[in-house]
């Protein structure tokens, strides 16, 4: 598979692939910092997922509240919003605490 998409085309063929996979893990969700536009690209697969109704699971090491920190979207905290609302609207929540 290739690493590196160079086209708009070939980025939007990649974007259909994955909303199109019926369970997507994504571990260690939002560990680095998304540029804004990466942040696009992250938004669009979201909602085209959440559209299809495939199932998306995302795990972090940081709460749903801190997401907007790892998230660039030129200090509008939408993108992250809305984001973690798809996520959530249709899911739930699991929080495992360290013992």
């Amino acid at each position: 598979m290739k690493l590196f998409i160079t086209t708009k085309k070939e980025a939007k063929k990649k974007l259909i692939f994955y909303s199109r996979i019926q369970v997507l893990i994504l571990d260690d969700f939002l560990i680095n910092y998304l540029d804004q536009e990466r942040s696009v690209i992250l938004f669009s697969l979201i909602k085209m997922r959440d559209e299809r109704g495939t199932t998306t699971i995302a795990t972090s090491q940081y709460e749903l509240s801190d997401w907007n920190n790892f998230v660039e979207a030129n200090n509008n905290y939408a993108i992250a919003g809305s984001v973690r609302r798809r996520l959530l609207n249709n899911g739930f929540t699991i929080l495992i605490e360290k013992s």
